[in-house]
């Protein structure tokens, strides 16, 4: 969209995805290697999921690129595709449970501070 191109979008009255923000990673981790070493647990893996739990349309978070960007994305709807799922989200119950974290990274936080991070990396 940065450089004006063509984003094919599914379905997109209907599709909402879930988005993760870099700091909700390295946080988690954080938690999850304290959570471990505290509590000497004898596995040596527990899956996390670490995006955030509230769901955010697809147009919603197309809007928050665009308003970041300065810049309206040529948009081609089409009729969801195979594979498609018209909802998802991330369950984080038991990285709240295990490791007392909650991603609460608001959608139009993340997706602002990604723009400058990529404007900044690849200027």
């Amino acid at each position: 969209m940065q450089k004006g191109e063509l984003e094919v979008l599914s379905n997109i009255s209907q599709f909402k995805e879930v988005k993760i923000f870099v700091k909700i990673l390295v946080t988690g981790v954080a938690g999850f290697i304290g959570f471990h070493l505290a509590n000497r647990l004898l596995a040596y893996y527990k899956l996390y999921n670490i995006g955030n739990n509230q769901p955010v349309s697809l147009m919603r978070f197309i809007e928050v690129i665009e308003q970041s960007l300065g810049k309206v994305a040529k948009k081609n709807f089409l009729p969801m595709q195979q594979g498609d799922v018209p909802i998802t989200y991330a369950d984080v119950t038991d990285l709240i449970e295990d490791v007392g974290f909650r991603p609460d990274t608001r959608i139009e936080v993340g997706v602002v501070k990604f723009v400058q991070w990529y404007r900044k990396y690849y200027a």
